[in-house]
């Protein structure tokens, strides 16, 4: 099962997110602040932002960075993606059908660890 580590403050928007992921499909880890996750082996990192910047999280797992989805509060940052490492980024408000498909899409771009 393809594991997707959710990186959201809000306990709410977390817990939402989560349920929506896991009812598609997806085994979710979701932290919401500074928790552990050195042993976290995800396959898909989405992490929510105000803004994108150079210091956020970058995960390697099995030798190789994880792709990143950023959930950001800013419209300007929906052009800017790849520039941060991201894979994706959707702006709020995220639809959770839009994340889903975002999600499936960028798994398809990736090769799984068998």
């Amino acid at each position: 099962m393809t594991t997707v580590l959710l990186v959201e403050s809000h306990a709410e928007s977390a817990r939402r997110y989560a349920d929506h992921l896991e009812r598609a499909g997806f085994r979710v880890e979701a932290v919401t602040g500074e928790g552990e996750r050195e042993n976290l082996r995800p396959d898909l990192v989405i992490i929510s932002v105000p803004s994108l910047d150079r210091s956020q999280l970058r995960v390697v797992a099995n030798g190789r960075p994880v792709p990143k989805i950023a959930l950001s509060s800013e419209p300007s940052d929906a052009a800017r993606g790849e520039e941060f490492g991201c894979a994706a980024v959707l702006v709020r408000p995220v639809m959770y059908d839009d994340l889903v498909t975002e999600v499936r899409r960028v798994l398809k771009t990736i090769e799984l660890p068998a």
